[in-house]
């Protein structure tokens, strides 16, 4: 427990009922691991590197990217909701579309990106108490 990571966020917002103002503030939390995976190839152990390492050099470079892209991607992401609950309802009932909604999320955040552009990996995250994970039991 000593080496997990501790992290808090902290915002005053100064409110007066007396005056007209706004304030906001934007916090991201990322899970950033590289190497994302030892895989067992042919070839032996591999350390499969983040699919995002195409593209951005560093983690400080993706992070940069996605605080800068916070307002486009927060829209493709509307979209994407209003999409799966429209194509959720056409399937079943309004009861259906809160199931698929948290479903979807639940895989996003079960799964993490790796290869190449043009051979992408898609692994499971680990899930087991051994740290292995993808086995056939």
């Amino acid at each position: 427990m000593d080496e997990e990571p501790v992290f808090a966020f902290a915002k005053s917002f100064h409110l007066n009922s007396s005056t007209s103002s706004s304030d906001s503030v934007m916090f991201s939390i990322a899970l950033i691991q590289n190497p994302v995976a030892q895989f067992a190839s042919a070839r032996g152990l591999t350390f499969m590197r983040p699919l995002w390492a195409s593209w951005f050099s560093s983690a400080e470079a993706l992070l940069d990217f996605h605080y800068l892209d916070y307002h486009t991607a927060a829209s493709l992401a509307t979209n994407y909701s209003a999409q799966l609950a429209i194509d959720a309802h056409r399937s079943g009932s309004d009861d259906y579309v809160d199931i698929v909604a948290l479903t979807a999320r639940q895989v996003l955040g079960a799964t993490v990106f790796s290869g190449t552009p043009d051979d992408p990996i898609l692994f499971l995250k680990e899930i087991s108490s051994n740290g292995n994970f993808q086995t056939i039991d």
